[in-house]
């Protein structure tokens, strides 16, 4: 066998040093990953430490913000409820000043728009009829299906008026008609009206009712809403009454402050009367007529 020569020996070190050094890398790369590993590790954990506390805190005070709440909805619920009470005791009082006639109008239809509908709605007055419908006026009257039959469905006012005989009728309209710029038209619809009334009732004595006034809370609603116009709209419904042979109501003149207005506690929006009102303005027809 021949000795090597210096070249392959130079060269076999030199793969073992390569092979040591390579080795020798590949250790602290592996340290070195597990060391960061490591580190990660317990970094998260104080991460997560720090987060639950944190969550923890913003917890605690939810609960106190939700526990604050509760608190004061309950002494805000305490407080109303000794407030209802005493606007219960104020009711009563004042409720137990109205009386309401003993007229049950059982003979009697009522016609008319929404206002006729409040005082439905705030008399007890069960077996009167009731052929009223908010925005309703003399034209629609005649032709719109705006009230209930006595069968539940909807029709006309002239189809209400053909169900059965009555006694009275009490008739209102004008303050949807107010905005018209033709009085004579609202003349004559309303002439229109009240005669087919009395056609359809030949037997009821029919009372066409004054417009009522109203407050100045009224022009909030529409601007033409004004007791200036209603008394001058009134002297066209004393000229249909006039017309027709039917008799008018001065309704008008029972509800009229000393500046011929609505008083202002009358209404809620100056124009539809609240209850007591509603009460007065039924005893007013009841002592009438």
């Amino acid at each position: 066998m021949k000795p090597m020569n210096k070249t392959a020996l130079r060269l076999k070190k030199a793969k073992y040093q390569q092979l040591v050094i390579s080795l020798s890398c590949m250790l602290l790369l592996v340290f070195s990953f597990g060391w960061m590993v490591r580190a990660t590790v317990h970094t998260d954990k104080a991460i997560v430490k720090d987060d639950t506390s944190k969550v923890t805190q913003v917890e605690a005070k939810k609960d106190k913000v939700k526990k604050d709440s509760s608190n004061k909805i309950a002494e805000s619920a305490k407080d109303n409820k000794g407030k209802d009470k005493k606007s219960d005791d104020e009711s009563t009082d004042e409720d137990s000043s109205l009386v309401e006639t003993d007229d049950d109008f059982g003979d009697a239809a009522f016609v008319g728009d929404s206002r006729t509908v409040g005082l439905e709605m705030n008399t007890d007055k069960p077996k009167a009829s009731f052929y009223a419908s908010i925005g309703l006026n003399v034209s629609t009257a005649l032709t719109d299906n705006a009230v209930t039959l006595d069968n539940g469905n909807e029709g006309t006012v002239m189809q209400a008026m053909k169900q059965k005989k009555y006694k009275r009728i009490f008739v209102m309209f004008g303050i949807n008609e107010l905005g018209w710029p033709y009085p004579d038209v609202f003349v004559k619809e309303y002439e229109e009206l009240v005669n087919q009334i009395k056609e359809a009732q030949p037997d009821a004595k029919i009372y066409v009712q004054s417009i009522l006034p109203v407050s100045y809370l009224a022009a909030n609603t529409n601007s033409v809403f004004t007791n200036e116009n209603i008394d001058k709209f009134n002297e066209y419904v004393q000229k249909v009454a006039k017309d027709t042979k039917t008799e008018y109501l001065d309704v008008a003149s029972a509800f009229k402050d000393e500046n011929g207005a609505l008083p202002v506690e009358a209404s809620t929006d100056g124009i539809h009367f609240i209850r007591e009102y509603c009460i007065e303005w039924m005893n007013y027809l009841a002592e009438n007529t």
